[in-house]
């Protein structure tokens, strides 16, 4: 972790659970953090633990669908450091509906904040990532490779990251700028560092709500450490966790049987 020490690093969704461990992680190592969230309440009391970290900090708190939001982010940053070494995309919502009664107006949500959310935020550090051969994670999920019952939004946003991120990784093969995508198993993120109003009334939620999760959820600071070396290292692909391990093998080679056993692990949340 001591390879992050002096670099500037810009997490979204900063102060949820993973992305506060991704933080505080990060702190540790010397880096210099920039927390992005639209949770006010929640970054102050992130803002206080990397003060109390003694690290080089900004905490801004904007909304990821905003394109005046994720600009003045960007000056800010061009502003006070000039360069972005590492960029986390790990912002984002899940939601709990069928598509016949969910709609359209569900999955527009959730794509403009899991997928164009990331998007405008990469165009708009991209010349600060190129300058200092950057590396840009971006934080998927098993619904990135395989279905999900009632998540249809939600894994259309994680399969568009894949296609666009990992179709961005050629274009910036040339300019020494790196993409990992990350799958992990379910992750217990939903702790109790967030304000009210985590679940919406048109079933929008935070990661990590789901109520139906095969085997033990790993701990947040547990996949941070994972994501983070494995940035390091220079993966394009990190999958952890038993479940999204063998997920990822049986759906490629069994992908009828895998959405049998999905359909049997997660139906029960609506009925």
């Amino acid at each position: 972790m001591d390879g992050y020490k002096g670099k500037v690093a810009l997490v979204t969704g900063a102060s949820g659970g993973l992305g506060r461990s991704f933080c505080l992680a990060l702190a540790k190592s010397g880096a210099t953090i920039v927390a992005f969230d639209q949770d006010a309440a929640a970054l102050d009391r992130l803002e206080n633990d990397l003060q109390d970290s003694g690290s080089a900090h900004i905490v801004f708190a904007g909304d990821i669908t905003d394109v005046e939001d994720t600009s003045e982010l960007a000056r800010r940053v061009a502003a006070n450091f000039g360069r972005v070494n590492l960029l986390i995309h790990n912002a984002g919502v899940t939601h709990i509906s069928r598509f016949a009664d969910s709609g359209p107006e569900v999955t527009a949500k959730v794509m403009a904040i899991n997928f164009m959310g990331a998007i405008t935020l990469t165009y708009e550090l991209l010349p600060m990532i190129k300058k200092s051969q950057g590396t840009i994670v971006v934080m998927s999920s098993v619904a990135g490779f395989s279905p999900l019952y009632a998540r249809t939004a939600y894994a259309a946003s994680k399969h568009a990251l894949h296609g666009f991120f990992e179709s961005l990784r050629s274009e910036l093969v040339d300019d020494g700028v790196h993409i990992m995508m990350v799958c992990p198993s379910f992750i217990a993120t939903q702790a109790k560092t967030r304000s009210a109003g985590d679940v919406s009334s048109d079933g929008l939620s935070r990661p990590g709500s789901a109520k139906e999760q095969p085997g033990n959820p790993m701990t947040a600071d547990y996949v941070a450490d994972k994501v983070l070396r494995a940035a390091y290292k220079k993966k394009t692909l990190l999958v952890i966790g038993r479940i999204a391990k063998l997920s990822w093998i049986i759906s490629h080679l069994f992908p009828a049987f895998y959405e049998k056993k999905m359909l049997k692990n997660t139906k029960g949340e609506l009925e």
